[in-house]
């Protein structure tokens, strides 16, 4: 919890903890009490009629303190909110760096995979106090639900306009626009972020923009995330998986 990336983190965690200390009998260890939750999450905001198995196929996962010496975590201690340094994705990535990123540490061989598991964008909020960035209605504004609409937003535009010639209009029908976030007064970085609409404005990362849009170089300031230029790409396994998975 002392890595910035983390931080917010410590609420589903002790939300937690009575289950880890009343199952832990059973032989499940915290982490598979995390893991289950995770899935237990993802299978409740699926919209109503779906019923898509998020099944839980074994237990006995390791924890922290398990598998690392308390030399090898942070302030050496290896516990629930303590382990070994771990670096997250910047929300900057460009495209390739976002590919790279995944393959090197899941192994993800096909660019698919990325843009699936960035799906998991359609669940949350981002609070200014955890991340710097400014999202309490959360990418697209329904944060319960896990469906397609990320993808939808992410592109703009109707299955209409897919249909259509006219691609550009298409693609700049998501209508996103960089904005500054002052983050002074609390304990984040500055950050830039995309938004669309402006009550409730819903937010975009780079990272989630450089699936549809290249900003190879267009990165000016590392660390708050402003673009000096954006270029249009067609990503043709993003335009399929939008209308071919749920």
């Amino acid at each position: 919890m002392t890595n910035g990336d983390n931080f917010g983190l410590e609420e589903p965690i002790d939300a937690l903890d009575s289950a880890v200390t009343k199952f832990s009998h059973f032989g499940m260890s915290r982490a598979d009490i995390w893991a289950l939750a995770s899935l237990e999450g993802a299978r409740g905001a699926q919209a109503n009629g779906d019923d898509l198995p998020f099944s839980m196929d074994w237990f006995g996962r390791k924890t922290c303190e398990k598998t690392n010496a308390d030399s090898d975590c942070v302030e050496n201690d290896c516990s629930a909110k303590r382990g070994p340094h771990r670096d997250l994705p910047s929300p900057h990535l460009d495209t390739h760096e976002m590919l790279s990123f995944f393959n090197e540490t899941f192994g993800f061989q096909e660019p698919w995979e990325t843009v699936a598991i960035m799906g998991a964008h359609t669940l949350g909020t981002l609070a200014r106090q955890n991340s710097g960035f400014n999202g309490p209605n959360g990418w697209l504004g329904n944060t319960n639900r896990l469906d397609s609409g990320y993808y939808n937003a992410l592109i703009g535009g109707t299955l209409t306009d897919f249909q259509s010639t006219n691609f550009e209009a298409m693609m700049n029908a998501g209508d996103w626009n960089q904005v500054f976030i002052n983050n002074d007064d609390v304990a984040a970085p500055n950050r830039w972020e995309w938004e669309r609409n402006t009550n409730p404005h819903f937010v975009m990362l780079n990272a989630d923009i450089a699936l549809v849009r290249d900003l190879s170089g267009g990165l000016i300031a590392d660390e708050e995330g402003q673009v000096a230029e954006v270029r249009l790409i067609i990503v043709h396994f993003i335009w399929h998986l939008t209308w071919n998975v749920s």
